[in-house]
């Protein structure tokens, strides 16, 4: 069973009767040094209510003060919510986005979708809590949007935007763990031109047979089909 912490106030109370007394002894110096360690505890902690202190530095501030004979109760308090409110979030983050295996090939990465980490990474901007996941999913979040802008611009270049180019934005996307239409958009932007040029090259050799145009045609269904 827990030793009952001693009051703060009871704590002060001894500290002036020591003094007091004007007598330098051992005990007098242990009391000091107890009251420096736990002055010391208390500005950290509401600091680090206050602030972004890492997982470990949260953990470790509460172990600490929860050992210390005086008793913090509403700093414990808010302490351990917002430990048990990112904990709660990093499992949640772990449970949503499959890790991912450096031996596996890009084709076989397991994806997010673009969404889902969104609203996740939305959640945490209340939580003051240094946490890698929450650095490591901005990360994905910030490249993602920028590979967004820059197929939506290929898109408002129209032909200026070389199929070179696009084709480059989709190896771009194989490097990016999460789901975007914009890929799928860019897939059938990349089918489609492709699709053309062939038709036209079949148009312009006057040699087209029914049963090929019948062919391409279903391929250009297909293509439709597959856009979100």
């Amino acid at each position: 069973e827990a030793a009952p912490k001693i009051p703060l106030a009871r704590l002060e109370e001894l500290q002036r009767e020591v003094k007091a007394t004007g007598v330098d002894f051992s005990e007098a110096q242990a009391l000091e040094d107890l009251a420096t360690k736990i002055n010391t505890w208390r500005v950290g902690a509401e600091a680090a209510v206050k602030n972004t202190p890492d997982l470990k530095q949260l953990r470790e501030m509460i172990a600490s003060g929860e050992s210390l004979p005086v008793g913090f109760p509403a700093l414990l308090t808010q302490l351990q919510a917002k430990l048990k409110q990112a904990e709660v979030w990093v499992e949640r983050v772990r449970s949503a986005v499959p890790r991912q295996n450096r031996t596996r090939n890009k084709a076989d990465m397991e994806k997010v979708e673009f969404g889902t980490m969104k609203n996740l990474l939305n959640e945490v901007t209340t939580m003051n809590v240094d946490m890698k996941e929450r650095n490591e999913m901005e990360q994905v979040v910030e490249t993602a949007e920028d590979w967004i802008s820059r197929v939506r611009g290929a898109f408002t270049a129209g032909e200026s935007a070389t199929l070179t180019n696009l084709e480059s934005l989709l190896t771009e996307a194989d490097d990016i763990p999460v789901n975007m239409d914009e890929h799928q958009l860019l897939i059938g932007e990349i089918k489609a031109r492709r699709w053309c040029t062939k038709v036209k090259e079949l148009l312009d050799s006057k040699t087209a047979k029914i049963e090929v145009l019948v062919k391409l045609l279903d391929e250009f269904e297909a293509i439709r089909a597959a856009m979100p």
